[in-house]
C-alpha cells in the first residue's frame, strides 16, 4: 500500500511541475508577443522616417534647380 502512495505522491509531484512549467511558458509568450508588438511598432516608425528622407532627397535636386533659376533671372 505504501507503493501505491508513493506513486500518487510521484503523479501529484509531477502534476505540479507540469503546471509550474506551462505558468512559466504562458508568462514567457506573452512576454515575447508584447515584445514583438514593440518591435513592430519601431519597425513601422522606421519605414515612415526611411520615406520622409527618401521624398527629401529626391525633391533636392528639384528644389535646387527651381532656386537656381529663380537666381538667374534676379
Amino acid at each position: 500500500m505504501s507503493e501505491v502512495n508513493g506513486i500518487n505522491k510521484d503523479i501529484e509531484w509531477i502534476r505540479d511541475s507540469l503546471e509550474r512549467i506551462e505558468r512559466r511558458l504562458d508568462e514567457l509568450d506573452a512576454g515575447c508577443r508584447e515584445r514583438h508588438c514593440g518591435i513592430d511598432r519601431e519597425l513601422a516608425a522606421l519605414r515612415v522616417r526611411a520615406g520622409v528622407y527618401g521624398a527629401l532627397a529626391g525633391a533636392a535636386p528639384a528644389v535646387a534647380a527651381v532656386v537656381m533659376l529663380f537666381l538667374k533671372g534676379i
